[in-house]
């Protein structure tokens, strides 16, 4: 049996060889498509998420209400300050890392995470073990864990692109604290084989590390939200929309 299908927006299924469909199971669909294109399962791609996949996977997610609650709190004059002094004090891989360069990203990231007071709250930072540069509690439900679940947060104020050790260091945070959801806030991108091991934790231990640049920041400085970057990066993450080359 052949025929022809087109997923819209809304996730409606229209076939040739049968009539229109509601699919609210990706599995449904995924049977669906098998009967249309008449192969067997195992050839069967994963279709894509349409737009608002994380508002379906999480009924009670309300980005905009978060949203909302950053803009309240977001100060443009600190935000700038804070963003120049860290801009200031760039470390450099192969020598000492000075205090205060640690100290300056640090300040401009936990001072972004204390504005989303909706979404996370700050617990430590710096604690004596593991090492970890921020740990976050989470708040509310939301596509990045539950209530009360930790979320480590590494700040990398380097000259240099984020590598693997790096995603292997902060999922061995993870692991020690428990965590589902890891956040990078890097000056640089990742390097090839950082981005294969952020995919491989996913996909193998079910941790979601996410990368914050540099550029990133600039958005959120002329008016994007902390919020739907975040959102924005599990969603390429969980859908692998960027995957390694």
């Amino acid at each position: 049996m052949e025929g022809q299908f087109h997923v819209s927006d809304n996730d409606n299924c229209d076939l040739t060889v049968g009539e229109p469909c509601k699919l609210t199971d990706i599995s449904e669909l995924t049977i669906k498509l098998q009967i249309a294109r008449g192969v067997k399962r195992s050839k069967v791609q994963r279709p894509r998420a349409a737009r608002g996949e994380l508002a379906r996977r999480f009924g009670s997610w309300e980005s905009r209400e978060h949203d909302r609650v950053f803009a309240e709190h977001f100060d443009k004059e600190v935000f700038d300050s804070l963003l120049q002094r860290a801009d200031a004090v760039t470390e450099t891989r192969f020598e000492a890392i000075p205090k205060d360069v640690g100290d300056a990203y640090e300040d401009l990231v936990e001072t972004l995470l204390t504005w989303s007071t909706s979404l996370f709250k700050v617990i430590k930072r710096n604690p004596p073990e593991p090492k970890i540069d921020i740990l976050l509690r989470i708040t509310c439900e939301s596509p990045f864990g539950h209530v009360s679940d930790p979320i480590v947060v590494e700040c990398k104020n380097r000259a240099d692109k984020i590598n693997k050790a790096d995603i292997w260091q902060i999922n061995d945070y993870m692991k020690q604290v428990r965590a589902k959801c890891g956040i990078i806030f890097a000056r640089k991108s990742e390097t090839r084989d950082a981005q294969k091991a952020r995919f491989d934790a996913r996909r193998s231990d079910s941790r979601n590390i996410l990368l914050v640049t540099r550029e990133d920041l600039t958005e959120i400085g002329h008016g994007q939200n902390l919020v739907s970057v975040l959102e924005r990066k599990y969603d390429e993450l969980l859908w692998n929309r960027k995957p390694p080359k």
